[in-house]
């Protein structure tokens, strides 16, 4: 798409391999909110393995310290998967000529509230019952995860201002993304049409600077985790695997992922869990790292004539079907579970694990929240595409189709 005053835009390239491409998309999500999971697991049931005296620390406790420690890595392989689906989209929509705000604006908040609303009532009841089966557990439910469960942090929290105006509802710390994510999807237009307007250059400099302002405004009223503004930037990174003709470093699929698994290796166990834990510019530059060396992995993958898909491909496409609910519901789910084993076989809460039996709580977390999680998806994620076309009938909309392979949505 061209116009008069603006910059030419050109349709993304669709992929070399997109049933291959789609596979992978879906795998990387799936794996991407396990590793959330797995993060908070071990917060709810496990003492943190590095406030133990080293005589304490067992080898099985330190492994899974590490990988709890990629949670965050995890997150930002979300920006760019996000920015990939939905950044991508509306940039093809943008060079066809076809945008339509309003469709793209019911679909986004469609695609969260689904998901969103039912999770801050279930986080609800579950943090109630978990209260009920243990009332004095201050180490599950501690003071601040009690006064994060107001009537006005739902609505915050369903208006998307938690990190703003208020907590993550109910101690549901991982809502924390979904304030960037959907001020992403809302700055994302504005940016993108100040690039291509038929106005002139003042009207679209304006534009532009708006959504930096906007960002910027969000970003400085922010009182936890990854600062908007400059974390716009990874999301953008998305957009660009959608546009990019070819990749810039390295063609081969397998020497870029091997390259980007040895750099977030490297950056986990040479910086530790604390720089991708607490905003500074050594988190926020590993981070833009990660961001970029997974976002040229994508690159290299969505180009590649021999891409393969993952073995099961199946089973990738049912997991990436529930990840978004497995990752609003997990950390209540597990709260609640905690202090149910802490009642029952007076373990379960913050252990020191010094025995198999430990362990089967762990996995045992973890499976519960997976089964909980697709059981959740059934009534609200599944019907994502049903919900969408039912409220673009009743307002009038253009129709919306259900999503392509290769164009599947991320958390």
């Amino acid at each position: 798409m061209s116009t008069a005053k603006g910059i030419h835009i050109t349709a993304p390239k669709p992929a070399l391999a997109p049933e291959s491409f789609s596979v992978w998309l879906d795998t990387f999500r799936w794996i991407a909110a396990c590793v959330v999971l797995i993060s908070h697991a071990g917060g709810e049931l496990l003492v943190n393995v590095s406030s133990l005296a080293p005589a304490q620390q067992t080898f099985p406790h330190l492994i899974y310290g590490f990988i709890a420690g990629f949670s965050h890595h995890a997150v930002m392989i979300f920006f760019v998967l996000s920015g990939l689906l939905v950044g991508g989209s509306f940039s093809k929509d943008l060079a066809l000529d076809r945008v339509d705000l309003a469709t793209y604006f019911v679909k986004r908040i469609l695609r969260l509230w689904i998901v969103l609303l039912p999770a801050l009532v279930l986080t609800f009841i579950l943090f109630r019952l978990g209260q009920a089966v243990l009332p004095d557990s201050a180490v599950i439910y501690s003071p601040d995860r009690i006064s994060s469960l107001g009537i006005s942090a739902f609505f915050c929290n369903a208006f998307f201002l938690q990190t703003v105006a208020c907590q993550p509802y109910g101690g549901n710390g991982a809502l924390w993304s979904l304030y960037n994510e959907f001020w992403y999807y809302v700055a994302f237009p504005v940016f993108a049409l100040s690039l291509v307007s038929g106005f002139g250059n003042k009207s679209r400099l304006m534009r532009a600077a708006l959504v930096f302002v906007v960002l910027l405004v969000l970003t400085l009223l922010q009182f936890r985790m990854s600062p908007m503004l400059p974390y716009f930037l990874i999301w953008l990174m998305g957009v660009g695997v959608a546009l990019a003709p070819k990749p810039v470093l390295v063609k081969s699929s397998l020497l870029s992922a091997v390259i980007f698994v040895v750099a977030v290796v490297f950056i986990r166990g040479f910086f530790g869990k604390a720089v991708t834990t607490h905003v500074s510019v050594a988190a926020f530059l590993a981070d833009i790292v990660v961001g970029l060396l997974f976002s040229h992995l994508l690159v290299a993958m969505k180009h590649s004539a021999r891409l393969v898909p993952p073995p099961g491909g199946g089973f990738h496409r049912w997991m990436a079907g529930f990840s978004f609910s497995l990752y609003c519901i997990h950390l209540p789910v597990l709260m609640l579970y905690a202090v149910t084993m802490q009642r029952i076989f007076g373990v379960g809460a913050r252990m020191t694990p010094s025995s198999p039996v430990h362990w089967l709580i762990v996995f045992g977390g973890l499976l519960l929240s997976i089964a909980v999680a697709y059981l959740f998806s059934l009534f609200t994620e599944a019907r994502t595409d049903d919900v969408r076309q039912r409220v673009m009938k009743l307002l009038n909309l253009r129709k919306g189709g259900r999503v392509d392979a290769g164009q599947r949505e991320s958390a």
